[in-house]
């Protein structure tokens, strides 16, 4: 017996839903961990949930012959999100093409798995404490965000708030000429290390799923040239440090970074382009002991922001 997980018209489902788009990212991350096939069904409006880049995405005609290839016996319809027609539509499909194998089973044995991995807390316990900063309906319902405890229940914009008396020095840019998929990983690493903002350099769209919601409390801005991006640097007088192996790198170990600078990265797989080196005062590269060439730009950035971190932040406990 094999499982399948299908995900329906994802469009529908608003990207600052930051429940819903946790518990797709919970369901995939699931999936995925017990080699669960994922089917996508709708009209691909849904890019910025996840990377599809080894999932199938199908219409209601091509169900059948998805089972088929994947050699379903039975189907489990789980997580079928989105609008309720849609949903129903792909539930029917694939219980017909599965000569009404479907069932619901798989709800509740992933249910239990999920409950105990479930983060946050549950609805507060009354009567509410008043304060302008906490969110009414968090408060009735549960806060399960990815945040840190010392923010359940706040108001979003509260937290961005908090975190704006506090951000560092350093700003995070990366060059985003053919659509890197490590730029949520990036988002992530910049909020995490409370960097003052993350430029993206290029294309504008860039894989939010990585970012796991962090986006909405990380400031973010789009250059559309590298030109530009100079300008603004040099306006803000901010020194561009770039982060790459090539000759004149020097190790990262080894040197002062700027209290105010931007850390630029490169495109996965060519690095920094030529007019991005020339930008730079200077290039760093990350000391490495095995035989790979190089760690992927996410990892990257996470070890450069925290080279940073250890200059010039101050840590407490």
């Amino acid at each position: 017996m094999k499982d399948l997980l299908i995900l329906a018209d994802l469009g529908a489902c608003p990207r600052d839903d930051e429940t819903k788009m946790q518990r797709i990212s919970d369901l995939l991350d699931t999936a995925r961990r017990r080699q669960i096939p994922v089917v996508w069904s709708g009209d691909g409006g849904f890019g910025h949930v996840s990377n599809r880049t080894n999932e199938p995405i199908v219409t209601l005609d091509h169900l059948p012959t998805v089972l088929e290839s994947y050699s379903i016996d039975k189907v489990f319809s789980v997580g079928v999100i989105g609008s309720h027609t849609h949903g129903q539509a792909i539930t029917d499909a694939a219980w017909k093409a599965s000569n009404g194998a479907l069932t619901q089973e798989i709800l509740s044995r992933w249910s239990t798995d999920d409950e105990a991995r479930q983060v946050g807390v549950g609805p507060h316990p009354t009567p509410w404490p008043s304060s302008s900063h906490l969110d009414p309906e968090l408060l009735l319902s549960g806060d399960r965000r990815n945040v840190l405890d010392q923010y359940r229940y706040w108001k979003h914009d509260a937290i961005v708030a908090e975190l704006n008396k506090r951000r560092h020095g350093f700003h995070v840019a990366i060059e985003n000429w053919q659509h890197d998929f490590n730029i949520g990983t990036m988002v992530r690493n910049a909020n995490a290390f409370l960097a003052a903002e993350v430029h993206i350099v290029g294309k504008k769209k860039w894989n939010r799923r990585g970012a796991m919601v962090t986006d909405k409390y990380q400031h973010i801005r789009h250059h559309q040239d590298f030109p530009g991006f100079i300008a603004w640097a040099v306006e803000e007088g901010l020194p561009i440090i770039g982060i790459d192996i090539l000759p004149q790198s020097t190790p990262i170990e080894n040197a002062d970074l700027p209290e105010r600078c931007v850390l630029l990265f490169g495109q996965e797989g060519p690095g920094l382009t030529e007019a991005a080196q020339a930008a730079c005062e200077k290039v760093l590269s990350i000391a490495q002991f095995g035989s790979t060439r190089s760690v992927n730009a996410g990892v990257a950035s996470g070890i450069a922001m925290h080279a940073w971190v250890l200059q010039h932040a101050q840590v407490t406990g």
